[in-house]
């Protein structure tokens, strides 16, 4: 369900002028032999394809969302990059639903198990692991090279939370798309043996110090199970009373 509510919402974004600036990059910057497939046509490289297809998924604000109490994210914003890296590679369809809940679940866990919000950073933060870990899996990185991917998407990552503040600017709508192109880039050169901070989230000036408190998931008892814990939005508009509150105090 999220997959097709994912696709048409690209679809009614097709034109808009911010998703309009997206295409022309990719069509200027994306290479005319790209192997990937940009949503509503044409090809581009594997970057340019992640940002386009992210910006098209996310831009109208209906994509679906994922509450954590206080905190919320869209784990739709993983789609693009996801699909994008699983069509360089080749992957299957079964291998891309694989690796794109891979990101479901990994963006969903961190956003229930830290205050992104709270401490002003913007609720795409865990999206940078989340693509970071499936565009790993889609690439079939190693272990030792998938730590590096989510290591450098992880330091990367940090977006604040002034972009989903009055008066809004069409950045908000973007700004996921610009991650994912970032994060797919950086799983790229840790599949060529780049290396990334090895403790950014626990470490000296890593993830939880930044906000304040310890980050703790034990990852092997962790069930993959957001699916059934998401919703779709009827409104383009934020849900919780309490982001509400955060946004517009």
């Amino acid at each position: 369900m999220s997959i097709l509510d994912s696709l048409a919402c690209a679809i009614n974004a097709l034109g808009a002028s911010p998703t309009a600036a997206c295409l022309a990059q990719a069509k200027e910057f994306g290479g005319p032999n790209g192997r990937c497939t940009l949503i509503g046509g044409g090809k581009a490289n594997v970057l340019y394809a992640a940002l386009y297809n992210t910006a098209l998924v996310r831009y109208i604000d209906f994509m679906d969302s994922y509450l954590a109490g206080p905190e919320l994210c869209h784990p739709s914003d993983n789609t693009g990059a996801v699909l994008a890296a699983c069509e360089h590679t080749g992957r299957s369809g079964k291998e891309f639903l694989t690796a794109l809940a891979i990101a479901y679940q990994v963006q969903t866990v961190l956003t229930s198990s830290a205050p992104f919000m709270e401490r002003g950073f913007d609720i795409t933060t865990a999206l940078t692991y989340s693509v970071g870990a499936a565009v790993a899996k889609a690439l079939g990185l190693d272990e030792t090279k998938t730590a590096a991917a989510i290591e450098i998407c992880g330091q990367t990552g940090f977006q604040l939370l002034v972009a989903r503040t009055t008066p809004i600017s069409q950045w908000k709508g973007l700004s996921s798309a610009q991650l994912a192109f970032g994060c797919v880039n950086a799983v790229f050169l840790a599949s060529r043996g780049v290396t990334g901070p090895k403790y950014v989230i626990e470490g000296s000036c890593g993830l939880a110090q930044a906000l304040d408190q310890p980050v703790d998931i034990d990852w092997e008892q962790t069930k993959v199970d957001c699916f059934d814990h998401l919703s779709l939005k009827s409104y383009n508009s934020a849900v919780p009373t309490e982001i509400g509150d955060l946004l517009h105090p």
